[in-house]
């Protein structure tokens, strides 16, 4: 983390909203109020992702996006978005959903400057039929909501100010695009 050399460490998340899901279990949201802080808005409609698919009209340092992927449709081992991409692939920031394992994460290891490191989580195996990514982008963080809270992760990415593409990608199969809103 570049603020180490600064003698600091540490992460403000959004304000959020802590109930408990269908489940009974604890989930967390962002609150609704954030909702006024959108400006314009993109929407991918649906698509088969089978490779890398860089996002032409959705790009920028300050994002929000909301994804959904069909789960009973993907023969993809992992699939997912890399957000804050450089122009030559050298820096981005992966959001995976790894579907033998069924575990949900972040990967840093090509985030920019800074540590790297990849963060997971498993999604509860309840025959779900998609997978909804809430992101929330910012100059030098990410939040992710998953599944409307289900599981909840921050991490902080330092890449430079020219990364600000956005691609969604599928490894060794398809999947499907329901929808994502920027």
């Amino acid at each position: 983390m570049p603020e180490q050399k600064h003698g600091w460490a540490g992460a403000l998340t959004l304000p959020r909203e802590l109930k408990f899901n269908e489940y009974g279990e604890l989930s967390m949201t962002p609150i609704k109020e954030l909702q006024q802080l959108r400006a314009v808005q993109n929407v991918v409609e649906p698509t088969t992702i089978n490779d890398n698919i860089r996002l032409a009209a959705i790009k920028g340092d300050q994002l929000e996006m909301i994804a959904e992927f069909s789960l009973k449709d993907s023969t993809a081992e992992k699939f997912g978005l890399n957000i804050r991409c450089s122009a030559d692939g050298k820096q981005k920031t992966e959001i995976f959903y790894h579907t033998t394992e069924g575990k949900v994460g972040i990967d840093r290891n090509l985030s920019g400057h800074g540590e790297g490191g990849i963060r997971q989580s498993i999604i509860h195996g309840r025959d779900r039929e998609t997978l909804k990514l809430h992101l929330f982008i910012d100059k030098s963080s990410l939040e992710l909501f998953v599944n409307d809270g289900e599981t909840v992760m921050t991490a902080g990415i330092y890449p430079d100010e020219t990364s600000i593409s956005v691609e969604l990608f599928s490894d060794n199969g398809e999947t499907k695009l329901i929808q994502l809103d920027a």
